[in-house]
């Protein structure tokens, strides 16, 4: 597993945002992808549907890729209930 939903409304594939052509459906309320090392996955259609980490952040440059099925980078992307922002997160792992 890779990822469900996206976390940036750039890479969003079901297009339900303001201004898509689905957004007369819900919003996605939540999303998160998984990284397991750099290049993992590649689109048949080359597009970018997970957002992406810069490799000189604190996160990149404090984990190491995992060959294994252990998961580098959990990036999550939840709403607040109260007031609908986004409240992103990156879990690194080493």
């Amino acid at each position: 597993m890779k990822g469900v939903n996206a976390i940036e409304t750039a890479n969003d594939t079901g297009k339900d945002y303001l201004g898509g052509i689905n957004n007369g459906f819900a919003k996605d309320i939540s999303a998160f992808s998984l990284e397991y090392f750099n290049n993992d996955y590649q689109a048949i259609n080359n597009e970018t549907l997970f957002a992406t980490v810069i490799s000189l952040s604190h996160s990149a440059t404090n984990s190491s890729s995992h060959y294994n099925g252990n998961i580098r980078y959990m990036q999550t992307g939840l709403t607040n209930a109260n007031n609908q922002e986004a409240m992103p997160m990156l879990n690194a792992y080493n």
